[in-house]
C-alpha cells in the first residue's frame, strides 16, 4: 500500500508525538475492585452450583472472552493498515490536492489521527475483557464497532482507493458480544501481545496542518512540469 516517497514542495507537515498517558491510580483501583467483585461471584457461585456446573459456566464465560478479545485484536490491526494507507497519502500530496483543491467529492486532506478514537474504545474494552469483566468489555466492544463504522465513512476516497478488500469497510460486533449481561463476569486473563497495533495507532500524530499555498506562476504546485510542458506544446502546435 504505501508508495515511494515523493518530493513534495510546500507542504507543512507537524508531526507530534506525546507520551501515553498515565491511568489515574484511582480509577485503575476502582477497576481492581470490580475485577475482584466479579471473582468473588463466581466463587460464590460454586458453593450454590457445585464445580461441574461453575466449571462449564466459567468455560462459557472464557469462550465469550476469547472470542472477544480475538476480535478487538483483528480490528486494531486492520485499522493500523487502513492509517498506514492515511499516513502515505500525506506525502504524496501532488496525487489528490487538485481533487481537494476543486472540492471534488470523496476528496479531502487525510488524517490519520482519525482513529485515535475507535482505538482508545477497543483498547479499554480489551482492559476491561482481560480484568474479567465480561459485560463491561462486551459493551465496550459495541461502542468501539459503532465509532468504527463512523469513522470509516469519513475516510477520504484517495486513501479508499489504496486499500485492499479487507481493509474497505468496518466490521461490526462479533455475534458473541450480543446478549452478554453488563455484571457478567468471567477469570482473569493475559492482556494479547497483539494490543501492539492499538498502541501504535496512538502513537501516530502526523497531521497535515496546511494546505501548500498556490504559486504565483503558470505552473500550479500540483502539476509535474511535464503536464505544463505538455500544454506549451498544445498551444505551438
Amino acid at each position: 500500500m504505501d508508495k515511494g516517497d515523493k518530493k513534495v514542495r510546500n507542504t507543512h507537515l507537524h508531526t507530534r508525538t506525546s507520551a501515553p498517558e498515565a491511568a489515574a491510580p484511582t480509577k485503575a483501583a476502582g477497576q481492581d475492585k470490580v475485577a475482584d467483585a466479579q471473582s468473588a461471584k463466581l466463587r460464590a457461585m460454586g458453593g450454590k452450583l457445585g464445580n461441574q456446573a461453575v466449571d462449564e459456566k466459567l468455560a462459557a464465560a472464557s469462550g465469550t472472552q476469547k472470542a472477544l478479545l480475538d476480535h478487538i485484536c483483528e480490528r486494531l490491526k486492520t485499522i493500523h493498515g487502513v492509517q498506514d494507507a492515511e499516513r502515505s497519502e500525506i506525502k504524496d500530496v501532488r496525487d489528490w490536492f487538485k481533487e481537494v483543491s476543486k472540492g471534488t467529492s470523496g476528496y479531502a486532506k487525510p488524517d490519520p489521527t482519525r482513529w485515535h478514537e475507535v482505538a482508545k474504545i477497543y483498547m479499554q474494552a480489551a482492559q476491561a475483557l482481560c480484568q474479567g469483566q465480561l459485560g463491561r468489555g462486551a459493551m465496550l466492544l459495541e461502542r468501539a464497532a459503532e465509532v468504527e463504522e463512523a469513522t470509516f465513512a469519513t475516510l477520504p476516497v484517495q486513501v479508499r482507493e489504496k486499500l485492499n478488500a479487507q481493509e474497505q469497510s468496518a466490521a461490526a460486533a462479533p455475534t458473541e458480544a450480543h446478549g452478554v449481561v453488563t455484571h457478567a463476569g468471567a477469570p482473569r486473563c493475559d492482556r494479547p501481545k497483539d494490543l501492539i497495533w492499538g498502541e501504535r495507532i496512538l502513537s501516530v500524530h502526523d497531521t497535515l496542518d496546511n494546505a501548500p499555498p498556490f504559486r504565483a506562476s503558470k505552473r500550479k504546485w500540483y502539476e509535474s512540469p511535464e503536464e505544463e510542458e505538455e500544454e506549451e506544446d498544445g498551444k505551438n502546435a
